[in-house]
């Protein structure tokens, strides 16, 4: 039984990072020597037939790869064969270990003395570990934000998306700054915490500006996650129990703190009384 390999994109030279949109096409798919040649060629012994393995590339322009049970070979641009061994049984998890997460496929840059390697992550899963994933989960920043950083890419080669969103996020922590000061300037003056709302709102810029602090860190800390300049383990188990915890109790806590200050309005209101 012959295996489905397909060639979708060949180059020559190396580049480090860039966006590829291909499709999976008939013609891509790698054929083996049994379709190419006939039954009495095939069948011979490897020293004795692979003198023939530069016929295929110049006689099918369609073909792009082939393959025995030891070799892979490519049909370059000039159609000339360019075969290597390939081990058609790979297990794809980086030789026992794989450091990749939820099932994913391993590949190591040499077999060897590999010196990197990298997770393939499937679909809704994302991270430089395929260690995130976005099945179940609600609108937040790691599923927006995290999904479209490309890992092991450094910032100024990231999409759009991702130097948008970081613009945006500089502009309304600053904005949310300079907020949060002017307000915590005005309430923290005695005479406009004589009542509850001033008590409150006072409260509420401090804690405003630890959150901006705090959100501005998460969002630096998923991006160098996801471009892999952090790779411990227990740092990232970590954040995800202290950063995300932190986030969730300033934002409730304000909501409180306006809830009182709404409140203590209406009360104020009902009761004919004045600030």
């Amino acid at each position: 039984m012959f295996n489905n390999y397909y060639l979708i994109i060949l180059r020559e030279q190396i580049i480090v990072s860039a966006i590829i949109s291909t499709q999976i096409i008939p013609s891509y798919r790698c054929l083996s020597i049994h379709e190419l040649f006939n039954q009495n060629l095939s069948h011979r012994h490897l020293l004795r037939r692979i003198k023939y393995y530069q016929i295929p590339c110049q006689k099918r322009f369609d073909l792009v790869c082939f393959y025995d049970d030891i070799h892979l070979c490519l049909c370059d641009a000039f159609r000339r064969s360019n075969c290597f061994e390939f081990d058609h049984n790979m297990t794809y998890d980086c030789r026992g270990y794989n450091l990749c997460e939820n099932g994913v496929q391993c590949f190591e840059d040499s077999r060897k003395r590999p010196t990197s390697a990298v997770c393939v992550c499937q679909d809704c899963y994302y991270g430089s570990r395929c260690q995130f994933s976005t099945k179940g989960s609600i609108l937040s920043l790691d599923t927006i934000f995290g999904y479209q950083i490309r890992p092991n890419v450094d910032i100024t080669r990231q999409s759009y998306v991702v130097k948008i969103v970081l613009f945006v996020t500089m502009f309304i922590f600053i904005l949310g700054i300079i907020n949060s000061l002017l307000s915590f300037l005005i309430f923290q003056r005695e005479n406009s915490r004589t009542v509850g709302c001033g008590i409150y709102l006072f409260v509420s810029s401090i804690t405003s500006i630890i959150m901006l602090c705090i959100f501005m860190v998460k969002v630096w800390f998923l991006l160098m996650l996801q471009i892999g300049s952090i790779k411990s383990h227990v740092f990232t188990s970590l954040q995800c129990i202290s950063i995300d915890f932190l986030l969730r109790l300033l934002l409730s806590s304000n909501d409180w703190f306006y809830a009182w200050v709404a409140v203590e309005r209406a009360v104020n209101i009902f009761q004919g009384n004045t600030f």
